[in-house]
């Protein structure tokens, strides 16, 4: 992945601490969250509600293809 050959973190988190594996999960975006994956992200880290990207998965179909 282009971002992780320029040093990017793929588990950076923002505030609440989402990364962008919770957002792609919560979003439905099952290609981005298979490449998060790919690359290195955490699918255990935990936001400040205490859910992991497979909680705030936008449907099962992104649970049971990816996760």
């Amino acid at each position: 992945m282009f971002l992780n050959e320029q040093g990017a973190e793929p588990d950076l988190s923002q505030r609440g601490k989402s990364t962008a594996l919770h957002a792609a999960a919560f979003y439905g975006h099952a290609n981005a969250v298979r490449c998060l994956l790919e690359n290195g992200a955490n699918y255990r880290i935990k936001t400040e509600a205490n859910n992991t990207p497979e909680y705030e998965a936008y449907n099962d179909d992104i649970k049971k293809g990816i996760f």
